[in-house]
């Protein structure tokens, strides 16, 4: 038998309490017994599966190599009949050790399912000779998976590319009540070792701590069974949850009140700045941030960048709160232009896709609120958003800050901004198809009051964020005249037609004739208008939306004709093919569009070289640790994806499906900072598809927005430096050798902040120190003229 793999040791104060076998613990299958594997239905496959006991206690499971016609998912099930517990709500983790025994990498899982169908499974890839506990954490599972009438347990594999030989053992259930009481005596400790400096501060929080924590301690002691033990979780999750929001937030809250105190004695509110790469929630989160009374913000001409001003109501509410920030000047001469709003907040509910946090998360700005009320003990981030037209004059600027509430003093700040002296381009570099949504604005105002002004409101305003307000799914291409806003704005590419999967189409099928007729007529008359009036350049077709083998034929034909008209046009997709065109003989694509994680640079490199392109795109997938912005994400993911991540893996292009997806929004947000605004917006995803908002006069942006727009500023970064590196290799001289291994030092990104599209940093601080050294490089770059 292999030995249980579980926490290392039971909490220390448990461990002189007798108990003759853990209660914390069911065994539902140890092998121990020839017979146990008799307990276990083996799904039929061709060649066959087996499950065999051995000698040692453990059990064999044979998977053969995954052929068309056999069974999908491979498994070995334990089921009710065959004796299984159905109660599992006295649990935590259902658990199985797990050896690859083969050759090769393998992916097994763990599924469960009730009687009504509702599921949940784990997987995980182990490595040959490797042991493995594969774990389901059941707080993560489906809300409606029923854990009173679990009806069967699966080991099993999905199409398995090779032979997979495993040993399994100790199929068990463990509840968490003494893990959590260990982790809550830990992060006691940790916060009184780490809150020193601020132990008059927290000591009395400490102490309540401790306190709830022995007497939890207590309970335990004298739990007999697994239903007993069950019975004290609900106040060791409450003890423990409780223990993770306060001390989290236990120390920056203590610095601001300190530091508040410094300046006024009485002082009932702290102010402190924090990076617009993080997100700063109202309570139980963690957060950081500076108590400084002065903030830096960095940006070049014709560039956005913003930083949070955090206040922290301590000693009472705030009502009637507002900031408002000065003229920046330099010299007394007036620069770059700023706004001050506070941060909304809106509920989340349990999504499908593992969370940190549910509740109250900081989304939308709301620029109309001009003033709000904070409660007591809770923290408002206010967005101060500086802009730099093109052209200003370099150098530093200042500006006051002023926090006002009713009937508290004022507090004053300062908000310094440097200038580079460059402008970002007006004009982006990465090409986006990125579809607005804009059918769905009737549900914020209403069906019949969406004036052509509301709608273009919201098409400038994307424009603002450097995204083009595209629609990739749109029937006919956008008019002359918007296209001519949109180009003096920064247009730089845009769809001219959706081509759509035909219904029912079968593997090997052509395109239906009378379809593809209307198609190209249509397609044929706007390459006419579109050359006509100068913008054939920025246009593209996109068609068949994340299609598999079934549609190659069909969309192979419908292109092929399309490019034998028109052999300059851009046909994209996102059509299932990770080789871009290669195992499914499509060449009449011109861009192929995976998704991040299917972004393989060998591949992208000789698609390349057979003339295509490669954009990439990202949707309600792929899920952390790639890079997403669903709400719950971290905030700097939108940033290192626009940014860092397209520098360095050189897209040709992104591809989002949606921007306003609001099917629950029935009206506008008109309050807050606490809003009404739905946060779902794909089923239960939230904010998938909805990186806007709707306010009562246009668009609200979010957070996750302006590191949108932050991100594709960085990229313009590395774009700028890239020319001036090619400037300079014409050059001679000591200076311009100097300046351009300056630049080609900072035009690599190295593993620290971006090793894949899965890892890559989280850092504020390390992606603004590059973005410093990328501005440097073409500061200094600029200098050598000749």
């Amino acid at each position: 038998m292999f030995r249980v793999l579980r926490y290392a040791c039971l909490f220390t104060l448990l461990v002189s309490v007798a108990i003759a076998a853990p209660i914390d613990t069911l065994i539902l299958c140890d092998f121990e017994n020839a017979s146990d594997v008799d307990r276990f239905f083996v799904r039929t496959t061709n060649p066959p599966s087996s499950f065999v006991a051995n000698a040692d206690g453990t059990a064999s499971i044979f998977f053969p190599k995954w052929q068309q016609g056999s069974e999908e998912w491979p498994a070995v099930i334990y089921a009710n009949d065959k004796g299984m517990p159905q109660v599992w709500s006295d649990y935590d983790y259902a658990l199985c050790d797990v050896r690859n025994v083969g050759t090769k990498d393998c992916t097994v899982s763990l599924y469960i399912r009730d009687p009504d169908g509702e599921h949940y499974s784990v997987s995980g890839v182990i490595k040959p000779g490797e042991l493995k506990q594969l774990r389901m954490d059941f707080e993560v599972a489906p809300s409606k998976l029923d854990f009173k009438r679990i009806s069967e347990f699966h080991v099993n594999a999905t199409r398995p590319p090779d032979d997979m030989s495993l040993v399994i053992d100790n199929i068990r259930l463990e509840s968490n009540v003494m893990p959590r009481l260990e982790k809550i005596a830990e992060a006691i400790q940790k916060l009184r070792s780490e809150s020193r400096e601020y132990a008059s501060e927290i000591d009395p929080l400490l102490n309540h701590y401790s306190s709830q924590h022995r007497l939890l301690i207590n309970r335990v002691s004298q739990a007999t069974n697994a239903a007993a033990l069950g019975a004290i979780k609900p106040d060791v999750i409450a003890l423990h949850d409780q223990v993770n929001r306060e001390a989290a937030r236990a120390i920056p809250e203590a610095r601001m009140r300190v530091a508040a105190r410094k300046l006024d004695p009485d002082a009932k509110f702290a102010c402190g700045f924090a990076s617009s790469m993080v997100k700063i929630f109202p309570k139980d989160v963690a957060f950081e941030c500076s108590v400084a009374r002065e903030a830096t913000v960095e940006l070049a001409g014709n560039e956005v960048e913003s930083v949070q001003l955090l206040i922290y109501a301590f000693g009472q509410d705030l009502n009637g709160a507002s900031v408002s920030v000065g003229t920046l000047t330099k010299n007394g001469k007036p620069g770059p232009t700023v706004e001050a709003s506070p941060v909304g907040f809106v509920e989340t509910k349990k999504p499908p896709y593992p969370v940190r946090y549910i509740g109250w998360h900081p989304d939308p700005i709301l620029d109309f609120l001009k003033g709000y009320n904070i409660k007591k003990g809770e923290v408002q981030p206010i967005w101060i958003r500086v802009t730099t037209p093109a052209g200003v004059a370099a150098g530093d600027y200042t500006a006051p800050i002023t926090v006002k509430a009713n009937g508290v003093q004022p507090t004053q700040l300062t908000l310094k901004v440097r200038v580079w002296d460059f402008d970002v381009p007006k004009e982006s570099h990465l090409r986006t198809a990125m579809s607005l949504y804009d059918n769905f604005l009737p549900n914020a105002y209403g069906k019949g009051r969406v004036s052509q002004t509301m709608q273009e409101r919201y098409e400038d305003f994307v424009l603002s964020y450097r995204i083009n307000p595209d629609n990739i799914y749109r029937s006919g291409m956008p008019s002359i005249e918007s296209l001519q806003r949109w180009d003096k704005k920064g247009l730089n590419a845009f769809n001219i037609l959706y081509v759509q999967r035909p219904d029912g189409i079968k593997k090997g099928e052509p395109y239906p004739a009378e379809r593809k007729a209307e198609l190209l007529k249509k397609i044929d008359e706007s390459v006419a208008l579109l050359k006509a009036n100068g913008f054939y350049d920025k246009a593209y077709v996109y068609g068949f939306d994340e299609i598999g083998p079934e549609s190659f034929a069909a969309m192979q034909d419908i292109f092929s004709e399309i490019k034998a008209r028109h052999p300059d046009l851009l046909t994209t997709t996102t059509g299932y093919d990770d080789t871009y065109g290669v195992a499914s003989q499509v060449d009449a694509i011109d861009g192929w569009i995976p998704l991040t994680p299917k972004y393989d640079l060998k591949r992208v490199a000789e698609a390349r070289a057979r003339g295509k392109q490669v954009w990439w795109y990202t949707c309600i997938g792929p899920q952390a640790p790639w890079a997403n912005w669903l709400i719950e994400y971290d905030l700097i993911d939108a940033r290192s994806l626009m940014g860092l991540q397209t520098a360095k893996f050189r897209p040709d292009g992104y591809l989002y499906y949606a921007m306003m997806r609001w099917p629950l929004t029935r009206k506008p947000i008109t309050f807050g900072p606490y809003t009404d605004w739905p946060a779902a917006s794909f089923h239960d995803a939230n904010g998938d598809g909805s990186i806007i908002c709707a306010g009562p006069h246009g668009p609200l942006p979010t957070i996750r927005l302006e590191n949108i727009r932050d991100g594709l500023e960085d990229f313009e970064y590395f774009w700028l430096l890239e020319q001036e590196i090619n400037r300079l290799k014409k050059l001679s001289g000591p200076a311009a050798a100097g300046a351009l291994d300056k630049a080609q030092r900072a035009m690599i990104i190295g593993d620290d902040l971006v090793e894949s599209t899965r890892s890559f940093s989280k850092s504020p601080q390390a992606l603004s120190e590059k973005r410093r050294q990328v501005a440097e490089a073409i500061l200094a770059a600029r200098k050598v003229r000749k």
